[in-house]
C-alpha cells in the first residue's frame, strides 16, 4: 500500500509539525508501506537544508521515503502576519490541488492507496477534486485542534478517518456529526522513546563540555520563540525573579535575534540565553543537560485550554528531568500531579515559586520525572501509530 502524506509545512526546518510528520511516516514505513511526502517549497534566508540533508536533520540514518516539493512562490515564514498566512494557505492549496489532479487523472493513486493530511486547506482541495472526478480514494485527516469553521466542517464531514489527540475534540466532532463517531480515532500521546533511548545514557559531564555549558541550575524552554508569545513573556518574567537560575530558550529564529537581545539588555536579564534552531539530536542534548523543563501555555488562547498539547513534551518526558506545565484541561487529560508540576496559567510569580520548590525538593522531582519516563516507554510513536495503521487498514479493506 502507498500512503501520500501531504505536509502543510516545508520540511527544511525541523519545527514541531515537521518532526511529527517525519516520525509518523517512519512508523508507517517500518510496517512495509511505501511513503511519499508532498511538501511545499519555501524560499528562506535561514535553515537552508538540501533535500538529502533532511534525514540527518530529523535524526534518521538513511532516506526512508520519497519527498516531493511542490513549486510555490512562498518566501520564508513571517510569524503573525495575517496576509502572509492567507497567501501561504492559498498557495499550498492550489499547488496541492494540481498535484492531486495529476495523481488522480494519470492513475498514480491506486484503489487501496491512502491520502493523509494535517491541513484543512489541502484536505478541502482533495475532497473537492475527488467529488469532481468521482473517484473513490480514502483520506485520513489528522488535526490536533478545531474551531468548526465552514472549512473545518466540510473536511470533517467528508473524511474517512479523523484522528484526534484528546477526548474533548472527539466529543466535539461526535456532537456535530454523530454518524462520524465510528470514524474518529483518538491517538495515544506519542513519545520519541524508541528514537532516543540510546541517548539517555549520555555522560552529563561530557555533554556539558561538548555544549560548553558551565551553569549549575538550568531551567529550559524549547520551542517557538517570538515577540508576541505570552508563554515566552511569562517565563522571562519568572527569570527576572530568579537571578541565580539560568534560563535557556532553544529554538530562536534569526529574524528575532535583535529583538530578544535588546529585550534581554533592557530588562537586565543576564541569566538568560537564547539558542537558535538545532537538529533534533542536538536539540535533545540541550534538554538532557537541563535541571527543569518548562512549557507554560497561557489561558487566553481558547485552543490551548482544551485542545493543544506541546509537541516538545514528546521529548521532555524522556529526559528524567522534572517538568512544569500550565494547569489546563488539555494537559490534565494526559498527565497528573504524580508525574509533572502543574502551575496555574498566566502567573509568572507562581511559575517562579514552583521552580524554587523543585530545586528545594530534588527527591520528589526525581520521582515525578521517573514516572514521566515510564509513561514515555509505554506510549511511543511506534505503539501509537501502529494503532492508527490498523484503523487505516480496516477502512481500506471495508471499502474495497
Amino acid at each position: 500500500m502507498k500512503l501520500f502524506y501531504f505536509s502543510p509545512r516545508d520540511l527544511r526546518k525541523n519545527r514541531a509539525d515537521c518532526i511529527h510528520i517525519m516520525k509518523t511516516c517512519k512508523v508507517f514505513y517500518d510496517l512495509g508501506w511505501e511513503i511519499v511526502i508532498i511538501t511545499p517549497k519555501v524560499f528562506r534566508k535561514e535553515n537552508r537544508k538540501k533535500l538529502n540533508e533532511l534525514y540527518i536533520l530529523y535524526g534518521f540514518e538513511k532516506n526512508y521515503f520519497k519527498i516531493i516539493e511542490l513549486p510555490t512562490l512562498i518566501i520564508e515564514d513571517l510569524h503573525g502576519n495575517f496576509f502572509y498566512t492567507l497567501n501561504y494557505q492559498f498557495q499550498i492549496s492550489i499547488a496541492s490541488f494540481f498535484y492531486l489532479a495529476y495523481l488522480l487523472l494519470f492513475n498514480k493513486i491506486k484503489k487501496n492507496d491512502v491520502i493523509y493530511s494535517k491541513s484543512y486547506s489541502i484536505s478541502a482541495s482533495f475532497i473537492l477534486l475527488k467529488k469532481l472526478i468521482r473517484k473513490k480514494i480514502d483520506m485520513v485527516f489528522e488535526k490536533p485542534d478545531i474551531l468548526l469553521k465552514l472549512i473545518h466542517k466540510f473536511v470533517l464531514k467528508n473524511t474517512n478517518i479523523i484522528i484526534v489527540i484528546n477526548e474533548f475534540i472527539k466529543k466535539e466532532i461526535s456532537n456535530y456529526y454523530p454518524d462520524k463517531k465510528e470514524n474518529i480515532v483518538k491517538i495515544d500521546f506519542p513519545s520519541m522513546y524508541d528514537d532516543f533511548e540510546s541517548y539517555l545514557n549520555y555522560d552529563m559531564v561530557e555533554l556539558r563540555k561538548e555544549l560548553n555549558i558551565e551553569e549549575k541550575s538550568i531551567v529550559m524552554y524549547a520551542g517557538k520563540i517570538f515577540p508576541e508569545s505570552k508563554e515566552i513573556s511569562y517565563i522571562l518574567k519568572a527569570a527576572g525573579m530568579l537571578k541565580n537560575v539560568s534560563f535557556y530558550f532553544v529554538g530562536l529564529r534569526n529574524e528575532f535575534n535583535s529583538y530578544f537581545s535588546k529585550l534581554k539588555e533592557n530588562l537586565n536579564l543576564y541569566n538568560i540565553k537564547f539558542i537558535n534552531y538545532l537538529s533534533l539530536t542536538d536539540f535533545f542534548k540541550y534538554l538532557l543537560i537541563s535541571d527543569i523543563l518548562v512549557s507554560y501555555y497561557d489561558s487566553f488562547d481558547k485552543l490551548s485550554v482544551d485542545q493543544r498539547v506541546p509537541s516538545k513534551s514528546s521529548l521532555y518526558i524522556l529526559t528524567s528531568k522534572p517538568i512544569i506545565f500550565a494547569d489546563l484541561p488539555s494537559m490534565r487529560e494526559l498527565w497528573d500531579d504524580s508525574q509533572v508540576y502543574f502551575v496555574k496559567p498566566d502567573s509568572p510569580e507562581l511559575l517562579a515559586e514552583t521552580i524554587i520548590k523543585i530545586f528545594e525538593n530534588p527527591i520528589e522531582a526525581k520521582e515525578k520525572a521517573k514516572r514521566c519516563l515510564e509513561f514515555a516507554k509505554r506510549n511511543t510513536y511506534r505503539s501509537s501509530y501502529n494503532k492508527i495503521a490498523n484503523e487505516i487498514l480496516k477502512i481500506v479493506e471495508k471499502n474495497y
